[in-house]
C-alpha cells in the first residue's frame, strides 16, 4: 500500500475511533481561503468539507461542486497554518473512493436532515 493510501487509512481508522475532531471548513475562513486558493478557487460544499487539526497541522477533506454530477474529493495537507509547502492528496480514483469512505465517516459526526427526520419518524 502507497503512502497516500496509509495516510488515508489512518484518517478512516481515526475517524472511527473518535481520535479525531472534523470541523466544518466554512468554521475556519482562513484555512477555507488557502484550500480554495490551492484548488484553484473551486467551489466546495459547505455541508461536505471538513477538516481536522493535527498536531500543529490541518487535514482539509474538500468537496468540489465544479461538476455537480461528478463532485471531486480533495485530501489537503497543511504542515500549518502559514505554510506555504501544500500538498493535495487525490491524485487517482482509488484515492477517491478512499476519500469517499473518510467523508461518509465524517459527515456521520455532524447533524443531518436524514438523521433527524429518521429520529423524527422513530418517535
Amino acid at each position: 500500500m502507497d503512502k497516500t493510501l496509509q495516510i488515508i487509512e489512518k484518517l478512516i481508522d481515526f475517524t472511527k475511533k473518535e481520535n479525531l475532531t472534523w470541523y466544518y471548513l466554512s468554521d475556519n475562513t482562513t484555512l477555507a481561503k488557502k484550500s480554495l486558493s490551492f484548488c484553484d478557487h473551486r467551489e466546495f460544499k459547505d455541508s461536505a468539507s471538513f477538516y481536522t487539526p493535527s498536531g500543529a497541522g490541518y487535514f482539509v477533506l474538500m468537496e468540489s461542486i465544479d461538476v455537480p454530477d461528478f463532485p471531486e474529493l480533495y485530501l489537503i495537507v497543511f504542515p500549518n497554518i502559514t505554510s506555504k509547502d501544500i500538498q493535495s492528496i487525490n491524485e487517482y480514483d482509488e484515492c477517491q473512493q478512499q476519500l469517499l469512505r473518510l467523508q461518509n465517516l465524517v459527515k456521520k459526526l455532524f447533524p443531518n436532515v436524514d438523521a433527524f427526520l429518521d429520529d423524527f419518524l422513530i418517535k
